[in-house]
């Protein structure tokens, strides 16, 4: 929300795409860092603050800002080349495009639906056998969707736990698919499903021993702050005073 209140924006998410559009041109076939270098755009009149994290990366744990640039793991680029043409989408196909939860939390039937979704969520949950990382993404968020759907979780993702105020936050900002109330960085749940929770959901996790071989709380190896393999934190590598966002 911190992005409307600096620009003194209407709390409305498709004026708010128009007029992202318009300073971020990016679906004209350009390169984000054009319009960042001053070269195409007004970029600089609708500049983020990489420390501005919307609820749903906070509740997702180690999600990075979508205005963070230049970073490991950075979704920024992304997001920056990706919204125009979301709003060229919706343009194009009207009615016959929902994007979630924007317009709507339910999607009608017959609809085609869009949403965001964390790869890093997942992908733990799948051996790679031979794919490259952003093949492995694509695949995970595909397979988990599969699961979810065939055992009837999807319904309930689609309908995250929210208070009413944080459910209007995330009809404004966005909501990553698969996160819930629980995703918290200060529960210590650093959200990464290990293959027994993917295959039997309703099973509590395994307390393992707090061991070298793995994590007592999500059961995958012990990593640090900035794991270069996963870009997560792993939930024990926290404490209070560092998951605190400010």
């Amino acid at each position: 929300m911190a992005y409307f209140e600096a620009h003194q924006l209407p709390l409305d998410w498709p004026a708010f795409l128009v007029d992202f559009q318009r300073h971020w041109p990016t679906d004209q076939d350009i390169y984000v860092d054009f319009v960042r270098d001053g070269l195409v755009g007004l970029g600089a009149l609708r500049a983020g603050n990489p420390r501005w994290r919307r609820l749903t990366e906070v509740r997702a744990g180690a999600a990075k800002s979508v205005f963070h640039f230049d970073v490991q793991g950075q979704v920024a680029k992304s997001t920056h080349a990706g919204l125009p043409w979301l709003l060229f989408l919706r343009r194009q196909l009207g009615d016959r495009l929902h994007c979630w939860p924007f317009d709507g939390w339910a999607i009608p039937a017959g609809r085609s639906a869009m949403a965001e979704v964390y790869p890093a969520l997942w992908k733990h949950a799948f051996p790679t056998e031979g794919r490259t990382p952003d093949q492995h993404d694509a695949y995970a968020v595909a397979a988990w969707l599969r699961q979810a759907d065939l055992d009837d979780r999807l319904a309930g993702f689609l309908a995250p736990s929210l208070t009413p105020i944080d459910r209007t936050k995330a009809e404004i900002e966005g909501w990553i698919l698969g996160v819930d109330r629980q995703h918290r960085r200060d529960s210590f749940d650093c959200g990464h499903p290990t293959l027994n929770d993917f295959h039997s959901p309703t099973q509590n996790r395994s307390k393992a021993s707090n061991s070298a071989s793995g994590c007592s709380h999500c059961g995958r190896p012990r990593c640090g702050p900035s794991c270069s393999n996963c870009q997560l934190d792993c939930c024990e590598t926290r404490s209070p005073s560092s998951s605190k966002v400010t």
